[in-house]
């Protein structure tokens, strides 16, 4: 009886170990991304690029954009540790970055063109203020996550599903009128030597042994 109950205990443990990086990681980047967002700066609004405009406003695909730590956080518990260590280094790197961005070119998005009573889109955009625009962050992580996580796992099936998400995740971004175009080619632009820094580290070979 005593043997059943440690083990029980372990797996305990274990589930709550597993959890608890990725639920430090979203609350560390939700920290400086909310002091950001939120410092008194001269934010500026930018033309769109044409034809922008013609992209509807869905205020009920803010599920999917919300989706997106949902994402980061079920691919974080299912990558071995070793692994997980060194593709959070590699994307706090791009993360910073976009900070430092953030600050160099304050832009925000004219929200009060896409007003909407849904309790949902008030509630967010009480949270989640009109800034940190230029890069979408949404979209680098999202990118990130998703290539290792396909690199990681042998499930076609799996790798297409997460891909979809992610997609569906990067076309939330604009149907949610929470960025510009060019926010999203600036976050592809930013994922992008993240992602072959992964691959030139050849992380995604790491052993998964004791994971």
């Amino acid at each position: 009886m005593k043997t059943e109950d440690n083990i029980l205990i372990a797996r305990k443990n274990s589930l709550k170990n597993r959890w608890l990086l990725p639920s430090a990681a979203v609350i560390i980047f939700l920290i400086p991304y909310t002091v950001v967002n939120n410092l008194t700066l001269q934010r500026n609004t930018i033309s769109f690029i044409p034809g922008e405009q013609s992209i509807p406003f869905l205020p009920w695909t803010f599920i999917i954009y919300l989706s997106a730590f949902l994402q980061s956080l079920f691919v974080m518990y299912h990558l071995p540790r070793p692994l997980l260590y060194k593709t959070l280094l590699s994307l706090s790197i791009a993360v910073m970055i976009g900070f430092i961005l953030f600050l160099i070119i304050p832009l925000q998005y004219p929200r009060e063109l896409y007003v909407n009573n849904n309790p949902l889109v008030i509630l967010f955009r009480k949270i989640d203020r009109s800034g940190n625009c230029f890069p979408s962050l949404h979209i680098v992580i999202t990118t990130v996550f998703s290539y290792t996580y396909c690199n990681y796992e042998k499930s076609k099936l799996k790798g297409f599903l997460m891909w979809l998400w992610c997609a569906m995740i990067i076309v939330s971004v604009l149907t949610t009128k929470q960025h510009y175009l060019i926010d999203v080619l600036g976050g592809i632009a930013l994922a992008i030597p993240t992602l072959l820094h992964i691959r030139k580290q050849n992380f995604l070979s790491v052993v998964t042994e004791n994971s």
